[in-house]
């Protein structure tokens, strides 16, 4: 069962994960670049975690995988993730993702 210290530490990677493709918006970067600037923060982050918060924040339509139109399969770190507007705008606090504060 999660205590509220770990969804302090969910919410607060996921929102690291948005403010880093947040920098270089409007293009992206490679899943598994994207991972290693996000565990940084928290060694203890594995890869596993990092996956379903990607999925996560995609299913939110915060991100989206451009190579996924194209049908081609790629190695999920091999995969280019981009901020989508609606991203930007809750990275640049424009608007506000209650599952997302901290």
């Amino acid at each position: 069962m999660a205590t509220e210290l770990d969804a302090f530490r969910i919410k607060q990677l996921r929102r690291t994960i948005l403010s880093n493709l947040n920098m270089l918006y409007p293009t992206g970067m490679r899943v598994g670049a994207l991972y290693n600037t996000v565990s940084c923060q928290d060694e203890t982050y594995d890869f596993t975690l990092f996956t379903k918060d990607v999925v996560y924040l995609k299913n939110k339509g915060y991100i989206r995988f451009p190579d996924e139109k194209l049908n081609l399969t790629k190695e999920f770190k091999e995969k280019i993730a981009i901020l989508t507007e609606a991203g930007k705008d809750v990275a640049d606090m424009i608007t506000i993702d209650p599952a997302l504060e901290v």
